[in-house]
């Protein structure tokens, strides 16, 4: 038996963006003076625009599920290699621990998304000279990940023989359903999206609010990283991917300003503005 859950298909998303989208355009009209309400409106439809985006890519990536098995063994060849942290290590944690399995497998479902919205809504609210470049960070961290989602991956739950555990299937829990038309992708699990919307909420916490609110960010990307691990929806290099998306988009974010600092005309200097006149003189 599954339970209800509140995660939105791709379909649904986008109409509720092109309404919030639409109501930001009529507010303008009606109320010229509400820029705070306006803006409110218009980036809630921005953020679900993105979502219906990320999710759409789970669609696609379907009709070129081939090899996805295959290069999911292929991630835990490379990191058996590379000797870092076991999936399997990871999942043990929580196994025989039923509250503990089952918090981790809400967190997967309910944290992701909605930890977005209550981090996007707090940066609005309390810090809203930092949203643009947040907003930016979203998107093309989404839009990174939406192009490798093309290649699909299967999870470790789904590697057969793989000795993984469903631990959503296991408790009625999953918002996967017998194909990956449904609610979510199955086979978008590298990279991991999850862990880089969580990297983009601790980053940006840290930089608003370093001491008091930054620890909240970086407690949430740690428990993000696990959670994703633990209930074999992820590999672990499926999170340091995401990270290393997220570095390069930060880093590219960091070049634009002074890009276009550069690219301004530069004023000229006393002496070369002083030899007309004196020419003239």
């Amino acid at each position: 038996m599954r339970v209800p859950h509140l995660m939105l298909g791709w379909q649904i998303a986008m109409v509720a963006a092109a309404a919030l989208l639409l109501a930001s355009g009529v507010l303008v009209l009606l109320k010229p003076r509400g820029r705070a309400a306006v803006a409110a409106v218009r980036e809630c439809g921005v953020v679900l625009a993105l979502f219906a985006f990320w999710q759409l890519a789970g669609t696609l990536a379907h009709h070129s599920a081939e090899g996805a098995v295959r290069r999911g063994q292929r991630l835990l060849d490379v990191e058996s290699w590379l000797h870092i942290a076991s999936e399997h290590a990871t999942q043990r944690l929580i196994e025989g621990h039923s509250v503990l399995t089952q918090a981790c497998n809400a967190f997967y479902v309910y944290g992701h998304f909605n930890g977005m919205i209550l981090f996007l809504a707090w940066i609005f609210l309390r810090h809203r000279h930092l949203y643009p470049s947040v907003r930016l960070s979203v998107v093309l961290l989404t839009a990174s990940c939406f192009l490798v989602h093309l290649i699909t991956v299967a999870p470790p739950r789904l590697l057969p023989g793989g000795g993984f555990l469903d631990t959503a299937a296991m408790y009625g829990q999953s918002v996967y359903g017998p194909t990956t038309l449904e609610v979510a992708d199955q086979l978008s699990a590298f990279p991991s999206v999850h862990v880089g919307w969580a990297g983009i909420v601790a980053w940006w916490m840290w930089r608003a609010s370093p001491w008091r609110w930054g620890w909240v960010g970086v407690t949430h990307l740690l428990a993000t990283s696990f959670v994703v691990v633990a209930t074999a929806n992820h590999y672990w290099l499926d999170g340091l991917a995401a990270l290393g998306i997220l570095a390069l988009a930060l880093a590219a974010q960091a070049a634009l300003p002074t890009r276009a600092r550069a690219a301004q005309p530069r004023p000229a200097a006393p002496e070369a503005a002083e030899a007309p006149a004196l020419a003239r003189g």
